[in-house]
C-alpha cells in the first residue's frame, strides 16, 4: 500500500494564474511515500528449504522521502510519476524461532504513474487520480 503526503515545491512560478494553459507544464515536488507491506505469508502448506510449513512472517513499515514529477498534458489533465527507495526487512513471527531474519535489507522501489484530472475551482484545484 502506497501513500504520499505533500510537503511540496513546484518548478513552476507560485504566482497567481489567470485561467492559461498548461499544457506542457513540469511540476517538481518532495513527498513522504509510506510502505507498508502485509508481510504474512499465510499458505505455506508444505516443508520448504529453508523454509518449515506453519511460517509467519513479518516485514518492517518504512517511510521515505520521494521526488514526483508531473508533466500537464492539458490545464486539467496530468501524468505523475514517483522515484524513491525504501527498506525492508522480514523477520519470522512463528514456525522458525521469533525474530529470526528472513530478508535483510531488502530495497524496493515503489514504481508509480498516476494520471490525474484537475477541477478549476478557482483558487483551489483539487485533482482525481
Amino acid at each position: 500500500m502506497l501513500a504520499g503526503a505533500a510537503m511540496a515545491f513546484a518548478a513552476t512560478p507560485a504566482m497567481a494564474q489567470d485561467d492559461t494553459d498548461r499544457a506542457g507544464d513540469i511540476q517538481f515536488k518532495l513527498l513522504g511515500t509510506a510502505v507498508l507491506p502485509d508481510g504474512k505469508i499465510t499458505d505455506v502448506n508444505v516443508n520448504l528449504p529453508g523454509l518449515p510449513a506453519t511460517t509467519q512472517t513479518r516485514a518492517n513499515d518504512n517511510v521515505t522521502p520521494t521526488i514526483a514529477i508531473e508533466y500537464f498534458i492539458s490545464s486539467n489533465v496530468s501524468i505523475e510519476t514517483i522515484a524513491g527507495m525504501t527498506q525492508h526487512d522480514v523477520d519470522a513471527t512463528a514456525g522458525l524461532p521469533v525474530g529470526a531474519e528472513l530478508v535483510s535489507n531488502a530495497k524496493l522501489i515503489p514504481a508509480t504513474v498516476t494520471a490525474k484530472y484537475h477541477f478549476d475551482l478557482g483558487a483551489v484545484k483539487p485533482y482525481v487520480g
